[in-house]
C-alpha cells in the first residue's frame, strides 16, 4: 500500500503540474486538471486508503505553486494543505456517489445510462466540492479577491470536471487492463479520448498563445503611445522653465509680485502644474541676509531655509557651504510649505541639479513627494 500511495502521489503531483501549465492567474485553477481524473479512479478501484496520497499530491502541487511565485511561506503552506484537504474530500464524495448509485455497475459501464451518471457524478457534481472549497480558503487567505473568486472558482470547477471526465475513465482501462472487456477499450475508447484531449490542450496553448502577443502587443503600443505624450509635455515644460530662465537672465532683481504675474497665465494653461519656481544657489555666507530679506518681502516672521528630517518633517536646514533653495514658488497658496526649502538637501534632487550642471540640458528627478504636497503622492521635478 506504501508504494501505490507513493506512485499515486507522485502522478497526481506530475499531471496537476502539467495541468497547470494551463492555468490562469494566481495559477491554482487549471484549464483541464488531469489529476482529479486519475485521483478518482485510483479511490474508486483501490479504496479509500489511497486518500491520503491524493491530499499529499495536491500539497505538494499548491507548494509548487506558490514557489513559483517566489512566495512560500507558512501562510501558503497552510493554503496548500487546506487545498489539499478539499481535493481529497472531492475524491472521497466522487467515489461515494457512484459506488451509492451505481453498485458493482461501475466495473463495467456497459451502458449509455450508467456511463452518463458516472461521468456526472464524478466530474461536474463531485467537482464542485475542491473548487468551492479551494477558493474559499484562496479568499479567506487574500490569495485572492472578491472580484476575482468566483471566476477563478468557475475556471476550477471546469478544470476538474474535464480533468474527471476525461481522465477517470483512462484510469480505469489502465488498472482494469487485465479484464478482457476493458482491455478492448483501450483501443476503443482510449486513443479518441487521447486525442480528443490533446486537440483540447493544443486549440488552448494556441489561444493562449495568440491572445498574450496580443497583449504584448496592445501593450507595447500604449507604452509608445504614453512616451510620446510624456516627451511632448516634457518639450513644453522645458519651453516654460526655459522662459522663467530668460526672464531671470533679464531681471536678476526680480521681485516675487513680478515673478507671480509673468506665471499666471502658464499655470492657468497647463493646470496639471503642481507649481513654477525659482530656486537660486545660496552660499553659506549668505544665507541670513537672504532669509531676512525674504521673510521681509512675504512677510514671514523667523523666515529660514528648510529641510526634511528623518522623520519626513520639515525643520531649519543644517549648515553646509552652499544651498539650492525655493525662493519663489506660484502658485504660493498651495505651495507655501516648499517656500525656502533646500531642495539639495535631498539626494533624489541634487541627482537632478548636478545632471542639470554638468551637461546644461533640462534634468528630471524619479518621482518624489513634493514638499507642499498633503497626501502621499509623487510628482516630478524638472530642472534647468
Amino acid at each position: 500500500m506504501i508504494k501505490k500511495s507513493f506512485l499515486l502521489a507522485s502522478v497526481y503531483f506530475l499531471l496537476g503540474v502539467a495541468g497547470l501549465k494551463l492555468a490562469i492567474q494566481p495559477g491554482y485553477a487549471s484549464a483541464v486538471f488531469p489529476a482529479a481524473g486519475v485521483a478518482f479512479a485510483a479511490i474508486l478501484y483501490c479504496g479509500y486508503r489511497l486518500l491520503p496520497a491524493v491530499w499529499l499530491g495536491s500539497f505538494a502541487i499548491n507548494l509548487w505553486v506558490a514557489a513559483t511565485h517566489a512566495d512560500l511561506d507558512y501562510r501558503n503552506m497552510l493554503v496548500a494543505a487546506i487545498i489539499g484537504l478539499g481535493s481529497t474530500l472531492q475524491a472521497w464524495v466522487g467515489v461515494r456517489l457512484v459506488r451509492y448509485r451505481l453498485k458493482d455497475a461501475w466495473r463495467n459501464l456497459d451502458n449509455d445510462h450508467d456511463i452518463l451518471l458516472f461521468l456526472f457524478l464524478a466530474g461536474p457534481l463531485a467537482c464542485l466540492i475542491s473548487s468551492a472549497w479551494g477558493n474559499t480558503a484562496l479568499l479567506l487567505f487574500r490569495v485572492v479577491s472578491d472580484d476575482e473568486v468566483l471566476f477563478n472558482a468557475w475556471n476550477w470547477w471546469i478544470g476538474d470536471s474535464i480533468g474527471v471526465m476525461l481522465f477517470a475513465p483512462l484510469g480505469l482501462m489502465v488498472l482494469q487492463r487485465s479484464i478482457p472487456l476493458w482491455k478492448s477499450r483501450i483501443k476503443n475508447v482510449a486513443l479518441p479520448l487521447f486525442i480528443v484531449t490533446a486537440s483540447i490542450i493544443g486549440a488552448f496553448l494556441y489561444v493562449s498563445h495568440t491572445e498574450t502577443l496580443r497583449i504584448k502587443q496592445a501593450v507595447a503600443d500604449h507604452g509608445r503611445s504614453l512616451s510620446n505624450q510624456l516627451r511632448a509635455k516634457l518639450l513644453s515644460y522645458d519651453e516654460i522653465v526655459s522662459s522663467i530662465n530668460n526672464l531671470l537672465q533679464t531681471n536678476p532683481n526680480l521681485h516675487f509680485a513680478d515673478f507671480e504675474t509673468f506665471t499666471r497665465q502658464t499655470l492657468q494653461d497647463h493646470l496639471d502644474l503642481q507649481a513654477l519656481s525659482w530656486n537660486p544657489v545660496v552660499k553659506l555666507a549668505d544665507r541670513t541676509h537672504l532669509e531676512t530679506e525674504l521673510g521681509r518681502e512675504m512677510r514671514i516672521k523667523d523666515f529660514a531655509f528648510t529641510q526634511r528630517d528623518a522623520a519626513g518633517q520639515l525643520v531649519p536646514a543644517a549648515q553646509r557651504n552652499e544651498y539650492v533653495v525655493v525662493r519663489y514658488i506660484a502658485p504660493l497658496d498651495k505651495n507655501r510649505h516648499a517656500q525656502g526649502y533646500d531642495i539639495a538637501s535631498d539626494t533624489v534632487r541634487k541627482a537632478a541639479i548636478l545632471s542639470a550642471t554638468r551637461t546644461g540640458k533640462p534634468a528630471a528627478t524619479a518621482p518624489i513627494r513634493l514638499v507642499q504636497a498633503r497626501d502621499s503622492s509623487a510628482g516630478v521635478l524638472l530642472l534647468r
